[in-house]
């Protein structure tokens, strides 16, 4: 349990808070809370309760596409929680929370490292509070095994309570697409970005 836990009394807790402080205008269900925090349902509902009394999120209702009839759209309307801006501790949690890294550059690899033999691994976006980008995390690698990254992702996704935009590729391929001056690559390295590992010496 890292400090902000112990002083929040819980990681679901803390990672309820990121969640709603990340996304303050966005109603979410409590399904898929549980499935984007990998939280144990009861857990879930017991601290949505708790945030519930502190008015720190208040209820509203989240409208769902549920098919199509006669080519229109059917939708219906779910109970959802969203962020209460009026709290009184807003703005200075909002900080806190925010400010403190979810997880450190050194388990991001860790975990990342499961899923093949790792040369380059990149944070941009949300990682550096770029909001222009649309790429927040690439990884470059050889034998790199599509599903045990998209397992990695997914544990982080669930410490940093949103989801990521990221990409994968053969280290080859990599450098080729870097030598022809790749748009998709050229904007990722010309734009604010860390560099958590690099073999590449890039």
């Amino acid at each position: 349990m890292d400090t902000l836990a112990k002083l929040f009394g819980s990681d679901l807790k803390i990672k309820l808070l990121r969640l709603f402080l990340n996304k303050p205008d966005e109603v979410f269900i409590l399904p898929e809370i549980a499935k984007l925090l990998s939280a144990n349902p009861a857990g879930l509902k017991k601290q949505i309760k708790e945030l519930l009394a502190l008015n720190f999120i208040k209820p509203d209702l989240k409208e769902l596409i549920i098919g199509f009839k006669n080519k229109k759209q059917k939708k219906t309307k779910i109970k959802g929680f969203r962020l209460n801006k009026f709290f009184p501790f807003y703005w200075p949690l909002k900080n806190l929370i925010l400010d403190t890294p979810a997880v450190s550059r050194e388990i991001i690899v860790r975990k990342l490292k499961a899923g093949g033999k790792l040369s380059l691994v990149i944070l941009a976006g949300s990682f550096v509070q770029d909001g222009k980008s649309k790429l927040d995390l690439l990884v470059v690698g050889d034998r790199l095994s599509r599903a045990k990254i998209e397992k990695a992702v997914k544990s982080i996704e669930s410490s940093i309570a949103r989801e990521l935009n990221y990409s994968v590729m053969p280290t080859d391929e990599f450098k080729y697409r870097r030598n022809m001056r790749d748009r998709f690559l050229y904007d990722i390295l010309e734009s604010p970005h860390e560099k958590i590992l690099d073999k590449l010496e890039i």
